[in-house]
């Protein structure tokens, strides 16, 4: 498949139009969606040439997509995807590395890559991606713009290709909170409900200790924000509230993900690869790889220490609160420089421990933009109780509207 390129050189996966359906609550808004996302007539590719030939058009819309269109928004393409969504870098092998509009020198962050570039570019006002292991968040911390991973199960994922079901989530990037949150209230299938308002906020030092000097620097402006909009904040680490020593430090969390997102992977798509023997690229060949080892060395053991960590995490994040972690714990790398190792890399294996989090416990979390449009885009997370998203999202539009 050929790529279309802007005239500022922001690649799309395919690039149409498709109208709305009827006016409603996002009407004159434009969006894209993620190649991992049910277009109606559109083969959805998964980011590799081999699964899109392999693969008929899709016979209808992702639910999600056909909720945009009967309230409003406008639909304007599908947007390059790292290959089998198995990346957190964005650098896909087949269709190239997607712009970074706010770093063009940097990556833009995977594996909703292209939904990042297009967001931060200006081409449309919002688009959808999916959040499995970071692959909303870590592209809008890198683009400088909002991404939302919202709780397990509160957008169907209808339409959607999986990748590992127990950790899958539909994301959302815009540029204004205000449009996050009118995109995530059309896209939630909960009942409406009274839903307390964020009145804390922890700052995790665990996180902030372990992140680069340069995002560290960061936290001023944040707080900044936060007493200006006149919210508590305070700082704790985890090792003084968890009472079970073990998960007191972060990379026992990515351990946790790590012996079973992987193997959810291999599940979804060690069929197809075996039988079918596709082009990979190299790193994602690698990974894979690594996959299938994870999930032959898979035992229940590992899916009780999830439920461990999980529970522990739900019950300190009481409705009310938020946890502030940074979105990545480093600048986004140049491109071509990035460490792929997943085990005893620099990285990718950092990165993981502070996206692991809401991915094992299933808890919504938003990336919100830390500094101003000169500076190296940085992301700082808040991270609420499971099910309290609209009170997160009002408190991320309350911020974004205290900084203007």
């Amino acid at each position: 498949m050929s790529l279309v390129m802007s005239d500022d050189g922001t690649p799309w996966m395919e690039q149409f139009e498709i109208p709305a359906i009827s006016s409603g609550f996002l009407e004159g808004l434009t969006f894209a969606v993620k190649d991992f996302i049910d277009i109606e007539g559109t083969v959805t590719g998964c980011g590799n040439p081999d699964w899109h030939k392999s693969h008929a058009p899709a016979n209808h819309h992702a639910a999600c997509v056909g909720l945009l269109l009967e309230q409003g928004a406008r639909c304007l393409g599908k947007t390059i995807s790292d290959e089998l969504a198995y990346s957190l870098v964005g650098e896909n092998h087949f269709y190239g590395t997607p712009l970074n509009p706010a770093a063009p020198d940097r990556i833009p962050g995977g594996s909703s890559s292209g939904s990042a570039s297009v967001v931060a570019a200006k081409k449309v006002d919002f688009a959808l991606g999916t959040d499995t292991a970071g692959s909303t968040r870590v592209p809008a911390s890198n683009c400088g713009v909002f991404g939302y991973r919202p709780s397990h199960g509160r957008i169907s994922l209808e339409g959607v290709q999986a990748l590992a079901p127990s950790f899958d989530t539909v994301g959302i990037l815009a540029r204004k909170a205000e449009v996050l949150q009118r995109v995530a209230q059309c896209l939630s299938r909960e009942e409406e409900k009274a839903s307390m308002e964020i009145g804390h906020i922890y700052f995790l030092e665990d996180a902030w200790e372990w992140a680069d000097e340069e995002v560290r620097g960061r936290r001023k402006a944040m707080i900044d924000v936060l007493e200006c909009s006149g919210k508590k904040w305070s700082t704790l680490k985890f090792n003084g509230v968890i009472p079970e020593p073990e998960f007191g430090e972060l990379m026992e969390w990515k351990r946790i993900f790590s012996d079973l997102q992987p193997a959810e992977n291999w599940q979804t798509f060690g069929d197809w690869i075996e039988s079918s023997k596709p082009k990979l690229g190299p790193q994602i060949e690698e990974n894979f790889k690594m996959a299938h080892e994870v999930f032959l060395r898979f035992t229940p053991e590992k899916l009780n220490r999830r439920i461990q960590a999980t529970l522990l995490l739900r019950r300190f994040l009481q409705p009310g609160t938020a946890l502030a972690i940074p979105t990545v714990p480093a600048f986004p790398p140049i491109k071509g420089s990035v460490d792929y190792d997943r085990v005893s890399g620099t990285y990718i294996p950092r990165l993981l421990a502070f996206t692991s989090l809401a991915g094992i416990a299933g808890l919504p979390e938003i990336s919100v933009p830390m500094g101003n449009k000169e500076e190296v885009p940085v992301g700082l997370s808040l991270m609420g109780s499971r099910g309290e998203d609209d009170a997160l999202l009002s408190l991320v539009r309350r911020l974004d509207q205290s900084r203007l």
